[in-house]
């Protein structure tokens, strides 16, 4: 069973792919990256990611896909929560990121780590739509503990 999680932000620029791999080394996580659609690897204006690592359960991956969220995406949102932050109400990307879950349902310590790495280096807010709604970084660090 896959899980997914979302990183809105209001950056434009996207994270270069060997941002990705530092962040994530410093995480722990020694990664290669597969561009997804035929990109090139150094791309500058990637759409899709794979990352693999080798972790404690074996092999494991997580896809990154950015869009540009819609209007109706962000009015959804509106509805549903009293007050969005910033980067969710002027949002310019909208990260999907998508993992395997482990043996109890739950998303795995890698998975969390690639989120926790994008939200940092895209000053953005993750959007958990399984159980805690939207969380600042610090939250979703505190959330990841």
């Amino acid at each position: 069973m896959r899980c997914e999680y979302f990183v809105w932000t209001d950056r434009t620029r996207l994270p270069s792919v060997s941002d990705v791999i530092a962040q994530l080394k410093e995480s722990g996580y020694t990664c290669r990256v597969h561009p997804r659609g035929g990109e090139a690897l150094n791309a500058a204006h990637w759409t899709a990611l794979e990352i693999e690592a080798e972790t404690e359960r074996g092999r494991e991956v997580c896809t990154i896909t950015v869009a540009h969220p819609s209007a109706e995406e962000i009015e959804e949102l509106r509805q549903t929560y009293e007050s969005l932050p910033l980067q969710v109400k002027k949002a310019a990307r909208k990260f999907k990121i998508e993992a395997e879950v482990d043996e109890y349902g739950q998303p795995t310590d890698f998975h969390l780590k690639v989120i926790a790495a994008l939200a940092r280096l895209t000053h953005g807010v993750v959007d958990d739509p399984q159980e805690n709604g939207l969380m600042l970084l610090e939250e979703f660090e505190e959330y990841m503990s």
